[in-house]
């Protein structure tokens, strides 16, 4: 049987090790670090550094089979502070030119994205992720429809931002619809090209 509970800062290191297995196949970081053992690493700190970040002002939930987290969904209120991930930035720096290059293009192209998406205030999902072995339990969706419940009953829009096509069909189910398409990076050595949708679901879901 699934749990779905308030993430608690005891949670930090199982979320970030479901989220670093989650996007290891993802395609944003499949464009920042080609080679697997590279990028399992770069996704470990990349996440250690993002699941903390802003922790008390975010709302957190896990789902749990078992006893253990199988995973997890970060989302913030209207009413969070924008505040620049100093660390992460840094993080992504010691990576090299190539890295920092690729992750300043990406980080650009969706915030300036997200921020032409909806001026009103608004809730965010950002990032939600699954365990591998969990996939395909309506675990993402049971996260998903509980926080909506929430934001409906406020009558609050809620804006995301995905770099997987896959995705955002998912998330039509759930009352987004893509608000803009940008190319972040064209397709080159046997890669596809980078795009990122912003998505958004109007106050109450319409």
């Amino acid at each position: 049987m699934i749990e779905i509970r308030a993430m608690q800062k005891d949670d930090i290191d199982a979320v970030v090790e479901l989220m670093a297995r989650a996007f290891q196949q993802a395609a944003l970081y499949r464009y920042l670090e080609h080679d697997e053992q590279k990028r399992a690493a770069l996704l470990r700190e990349v996440f250690s550094l993002r699941v903390p970040f802003g922790f008390d002002e975010r709302d957190g939930e896990v789902a749990l089979e078992g006893g253990a987290i199988i995973a997890a969904a970060l989302w913030s209120r209207p009413d969070t502070p924008m505040r620049e991930n100093l660390a992460l930035q840094e993080a992504i720096a010691r990576r090299g030119a190539a890295v920092s290059a690729k992750w300043e293009a990406f980080h650009h192209a969706l915030f300036d994205s997200l921020g032409k998406a909806c001026a009103a205030p608004h809730w965010s999902l950002a990032p939600i992720a699954v365990l591998p072995e969990a996939w395909g339990k309506g675990v993402a969706g049971a996260l998903i429809r509980r926080k909506l419940t929430l934001i409906d009953a406020q009558g609050a829009p809620c804006l995301l931002g995905t770099q997987d096509e896959t995705n955002t069909r998912i998330y039509t189910h759930y009352g987004f619809k893509t608000v803009s398409q940008t190319v972040i990076a064209e397709a080159a050595a046997g890669f596809p090209a980078l795009v990122s949708w912003a998505m958004l679901r109007g106050a109450g879901g319409g």
